[in-house]
Formats: structure tokens, sequence, C-alpha cells
């Protein structure tokens, strides 16, 4: 609330105090990875969200706050956080039968760069060949033939022209985070 009053920047304050928030729950080691849809569950409900900021602020303001009211916002977020947390373990679910299924769509080695590469798709679901290389850490080459396999196997597609600089997305991975609440 404090970021949110001083109102640092022209745009985005929002935003950054919502990743603010992750920080700090993470530094008081209540969670242990950030919680994505956070944000978003937020989101889903803009003017509870946006008037709770506001009424919050207005109270901290006065020479004696009204803990009925900040426990109100308190409440709200921590909703918000209990269907962040949902939808996260929802997605996490969702991606690792998902993951399943590519490796055992492709039947690879744990140490082939296909195997990388599918293990890679949950953070980088849209990259190019390039990209992934540096990524994963393995030669163009080595992962420019684990593609095509991935293509062949269903797992990602090309989605731009030609054999140059090509452009690759899992559209399964893609649809996992298009069915979060609010991503749309």
């Amino acid at each position: 609330m404090q970021f949110l009053a001083i109102h640092p920047f022209e745009r985005a304050n929002g935003k950054t105090a919502r990743s603010l928030v992750q920080l700090v729950l993470q530094h008081r080691q209540l969670i242990d990875r950030k919680i994505p849809p956070l944000s978003l569950a937020l989101a889903l409900s803009p003017h509870e969200y946006r008037e709770g900021v506001i009424a919050t602020m207005k109270n901290l303001e006065r020479e004696t706050p009204n803990p009925a009211e900040l426990n109100a916002w308190v409440q709200f977020f921590a909703t918000c956080c209990a269907r962040s947390i949902e939808e996260a373990e929802t997605l996490r679910n969702r991606l690792s039968t998902l993951l399943a299924d590519c490796h055992a769509r492709v039947g690879a080695r744990s140490d082939s760069a296909s195997t990388m590469i599918i293990d890679a798709l949950p953070g980088m679901p849209v990259f190019s060949a390039n990209m992934m290389s540096s990524y994963i850490e393995r030669s163009f080459k080595r992962v420019s033939v684990a593609l095509d396999e991935l293509v062949t196997a269903s797992v990602v597609k090309q989605i731009t022209e030609g054999k140059r600089n090509r452009v690759f997305e899992c559209p399964a991975v893609v649809d996992a985070y298009a069915h979060i609440p609010g991503f749309q």
C-alpha cells in the first residue's frame, strides 16, 4: 500500500506493487516460488481491487485506522491469493500431464536435446531455434534435428516460413496458459 501511495512511476505502479508482494512473500519464506496468476486473480475483480486500494490508503492516512476496513482489504487480498494458488496448481498439473504426454510421444533419452526442449516448453512456449539452443546449451545443429523430431511428433509446430530463423510454438502449452481465468 505504501508503494501505491507514493505512486513513483507514471504507469504500471499496480503491476510493480503486485510483483513486490511476490518478492516480500518469498523473502519472508511464505512461498518458495512466484504464484504466476496473482495479478490475474486481482484483475478478475478490478472494481473491488481499485476501490479496496483507495479505501485502504485513505484508512491508513487517518490518525487511527479502522481495523475492520483493513481486515476487509486483507480478506479480499487473501482470497485472491488463494484463487491464484488454485490456478497455479491447476496449471502445474495441466503442464505436468502435457509434458509427460510429449515425452511419451517422442520417447527420447533423458539427456537428449528433444527431452531438454520439452522440459523447457512451459517457460518458453514460443521460441526460435537460436533461443532454444542458447537456453538448453546445445549446438544449433542438435537443436535443429531435435526440433524436426518434435514437429514430426506434433509436440511443436513451426510458425514461420522457410528454413532460416525458424520460430516454433507449442500450441498445447500456449493453450494451457490461455485457460487461466483472466489471461485471455
